[in-house]
This record gives C-alpha cells, structure tokens and sequence, in this order.
C-alpha cells in the first residue's frame, strides 16, 4: 500500500488551522508554567565551596556580583541590531 503524496497534502490543507494555532498556544502556557514551577522546587542550593580555598583563615572568595555585564552586552547587541536597519538598502554585495 502507498500513499498518495497529494492526499497527505490535501489532509493537511484540509485541516483547520485554528487548531494547529491552539495546540501551539497551549504548549506555549504549559511550558511557560513549567519553567517557575521548576524553579520553586528547588530550594536554596548549598553554596559552592572550592576544596583549594577551605584552608585560609579568611574569606577569600568574592561576593557575589552584578549583571551590568549582561546588560551591557544586552546593550551592544539591540545596537547592532538597529543598526543594521539603518543600512543602505541600494548597496550590492559586488561593491
């Protein structure tokens, strides 16, 4: 038995695709509300201890520190990004 490539696109055609847009949007919420729950479940995680530093007298590790850098680079990428709209659209790649 073979199948018709035509038919398997006249089913496909045929199909609502309303339905593919809800199946879509439901996968979208459960995996949206999957992400937190997972993050709720773990509670405060042990802190990371370097078996290298445990024999100084003192505190030698740094604190925990900020994400400027993350949102800098954020920065540099939206830049780029927009500049890109500003590009010469008459320009071809042979010049």
């Amino acid at each position: 038995m073979t199948i018709d490539a035509s038919a398997v696109m006249i089913l496909f055609m045929k199909t609502p695709h309303w339905k593919t847009l809800a199946a879509g949007w439901c996968l979208a919420l459960l995996l949206a509300a999957a992400i937190p729950a997972t993050v709720l479940a773990d509670d405060e995680a042990p802190p990371d201890y370097d078996a290298r530093i445990l024999s100084y007298p003192t505190n030698v590790q740094l604190d925990g520190g900020t994400t400027a850098l993350s949102w800098l680079a954020l920065a540099v990428v939206g830049g780029l990004s927009v500049a890109v709209l500003f590009k010469d659209p008459k320009r071809s790649h042979l010049d």
